[in-house]
Formats: C-alpha cells, structure tokens, sequence
C-alpha cells in the first residue's frame, strides 16, 4: 500500500527511474542464481610479485576496490610503492590475466609484512592461491624474505583461517624495524602504521612452512625481536617453572603473553585472558590425589603473582642502559604512566627516565622539523587536545611559526 501511493506521486522520469534499478535488482538476482547453481569447476590463477616502478603502477586498475584506484582518495600510492626500494604488490590475476586482487607489501628488516587484500569484486576463494604464494615466497634454500608477517584476517578472512588451521599466532610481540613514510617530507597514508606484530593476534610464516590438512597447530619458533612485554613473559615463565605450585600452570603459558601483553601496553588486569583460556574440568582431571582449589581464585592468584613480578622488575630496570633501546624505554614509560594512579612506589623510575629525556631532549620551532614531522605532530595534539592543552589556551596552535616543540634526539 505504501509503495502505491509513493508510485502514485512519482513523475514519469522519477517512475522510468525507479523501474529500471528494480530491473536491474532482478537481474543481479538471477545471475546469482544460476551461478549458484552452475557446477563447480576449477580456475587457473597467477600470482605475482610486483616490486619494478611500471609493473607497480599498474596495479590497483579501475575495476579496482580501495582508495588506491584511479579514482580513489590515495590514487598516487601505486607510483610512490613502485618508486620505494621496502614495498612491493603482491596481484593475483585470472585465466585472462586480469588483476582480480592484489595487496600491499612493506619489507621490514623482520620479513614482509603484508596489509588487506583488495579486489575488483571477483567471486572466487582466492585463499589457496595467497597460501601458495606464500609458500613460494619462502621455499628453498635461499628464501626472498626471512619470514611473512600475516596481521589478523588478513589478507582476506578466507586466507587467514586457511593458515591459522595449522599455524598458531605468535605467543610474545615483537617490534617492527622499518621505515613507513617515503620521506621526511612525505608523509605515506596506510590503513593503520605498522609498528609491531602483536601478540596473540598475528602470524609470522617462516622459511620451510607449509599448510596441510591437519587440524593440529604448527608450533614455529619465532627468530623476532621481542617487545617490552615479550621480554617480561620469558622472567615469568621462568619464575612459574622454579615453583611447585606454580608450575602447574606453565601450560597457560599463550594465555599468561596475551595477560601481559594487555597490562604493559593499555595498564589493565584482564583476567578474562587466563580464565577464558583455562579448561579447569580438564586440568582438575589430571590433578589427582592433590588439593585443588576453585577456578577463580586460581586465576586471582596467577594474576597477582604476575601483576607483582612486572612491577618488582620495572623498579629494578636501569633506565640508562634501557635507554639503548628506544621502542623499549618507551613501552616502559607508557606503561608506568597507565600505573600513576595505582603504583606509587613505581614513581622513582619515572623519575629517573624522565631525567634521560630531558637530556636528550632539544627545543626547536615546530617549522624546523620536515614536513612529515610537522604533519604528525599537529596530528598528535588534535587528537589529544583535552590531555596536552589543559593549562594553556585550545586555540594557542594556531600559528606554527610561533611555535617551539620538544624534540627527542632518538627521533
């Protein structure tokens, strides 16, 4: 009854209009019909590794999805990919050698790490062909890249629930060594800025791997950097195996690196981690003969150990000596930040890296720095306007030239 009456009222151009899309619904309809029902028959695909300035520019074609396209918001970073010597494409094209999907490559001195995959709307299961790829990438003897970093559901979710069958996520975080911005004075635009592979949440592919049909994890031993947190999970663990009561919980191990991993970069106690991942019923089963205490105070008790053994270690780090290591001293400093207003007796070692900044630190005019550096930093204080601007005036940015910024000289 109401599409009568709005029908009624439509022009004849407005009615001719609204016809033809109902038209066109009905035809997009039937073609998923009969594809739907047409048989299932193989596809022949090629992949390919674009690193040469003309081969990566013409990627990321019209048909193409995603802001790289030709008339997409960031249509220039095909040519700047083909420009850069740390980045690359990686397509996959179909039997007519059309580019059917393609995703962007940046080499970090860790491996390549690869970000989404996008496509021109093609309904096959590409998933295979990326795995291949990878395969490809890092069989033989002399591999092109020392490992593959895959961030969660990527490339696509088909291809990351391909690999995570037989490939568990790294158990510590590592940080990312590379250079994301073209140059001091060109900021690049990514989804998100890579800067570590997260704990729990991304897969590194080593030389030699493989995804079979098994359902049973592949345990990969990692050669990254770890982060701050990955260090702090190898004193716990230790320290868990050296105790009797304690060491009956090493098994939780992946669930102990996510709980730390949570505490030293937003400051929070989760012990939705540990509980979540501990089958209590099936652990109860093994513990025979022994008292066994109730799920929740087990998980109290591991979190707490834990909780004191980060801040007995921090107080004990030297920060001098930290200092060599900048990704480090900073994932120390923010997470003794998040602790201000639980841990007091961790306000000495704020102290004392804040005596290393100031020392390392110069006061120059925002115009000085290059041009990304600019970018970045006004980008920094609108975003924390309220926290960075509470004894001065909102509006005192408004002019640059005036203006002087602390500048660390690890930057």
């Amino acid at each position: 009854e109401i599409d009568q009456r709005v029908t009624s009222k439509l022009s004849g151009h407005a009615l001719a209009r609204k016809m033809a899309l109902l038209a066109e619904e009905d035809r997009i309809e039937n073609d998923f019909e009969q594809k739907a029902k047409a048989p299932i028959k193989s596809q022949s695909f090629t992949a390919a590794l674009h690193t040469s300035f003309f081969s990566c520019s013409t990627c990321c074609g019209p048909k193409m999805t995603g802001c790289y396209a030709p008339t997409g918001d960031h249509c220039e970073r095909p040519m700047e990919i083909g420009l850069r010597q740390d980045s690359a494409f990686l397509s996959i094209y179909d039997e007519f050698q059309t580019e059917i999907e393609n995703a962007e490559v940046l080499f970090a001195e860790e491996g390549a790490y690869v970000f989404k995959a996008y496509s021109n709307g093609h309904p096959y299961d590409t998933s295979e062909v990326w795995v291949a790829l990878f395969e490809k990438l890092l069989a033989g003897s002399t591999p092109l890249f020392p490992a593959i970093i895959i961030p969660n559901a990527f490339p696509n979710q088909t291809t990351w629930n391909l690999i995570r069958r037989t490939i568990d996520t790294e158990l510590t975080g590592s940080a990312l060594t590379c250079q994301p911005d073209f140059s001091p004075d060109w900021r690049t635009y990514y989804d998100y800025r890579p800067d570590k592979v997260r704990c729990g949440l991304d897969v590194v592919l080593h030389p030699g791997f493989a995804v079979g049909k098994s359902r049973s994890l592949m345990r990969q031993t990692s050669q990254l950097t770890k982060d701050f947190a990955g260090e702090l999970f190898n004193g716990v663990i230790h320290q868990i195996a050296c105790d009797d009561w304690l060491k009956r919980f090493r098994f939780l191990g992946r669930c102990i690196a996510q709980f730390i991993s949570v505490f030293i970069s937003e400051g929070a106690i989760d012990k939705s981690l540990l509980h979540d991942g501990f089958d209590y019923k099936r652990w109860k089963k093994t513990q025979k003969g022994t008292q066994v205490l109730p799920k929740t105070e087990i998980v109290d008790r591991l979190a707490a150990y834990v909780v004191k053994y980060v801040h007995a270690h921090c107080k004990k780090i030297d920060v001098e000596e930290l200092a060599l290591n900048r990704k480090h001293f900073f994932e120390l400093k923010g997470f003794i930040d998040s602790q201000a207003g639980t841990c007091r007796s961790l306000q000495r070692k704020d102290n004392e890296m804040l005596a290393v900044l100031r020392r390392s630190t110069l006061i120059v005019p925002i115009l000085n720095l290059p041009r990304s550096f600019q970018e970045a930093l006004m980008h920094w204080i609108f975003r924390n306007e309220d926290r960075c601007c509470t004894t001065a005036s909102h509006h005192s940015f408004g002019s640059l030239s005036s203006q002087s910024v602390e500048v660390s000289r690890w930057t």
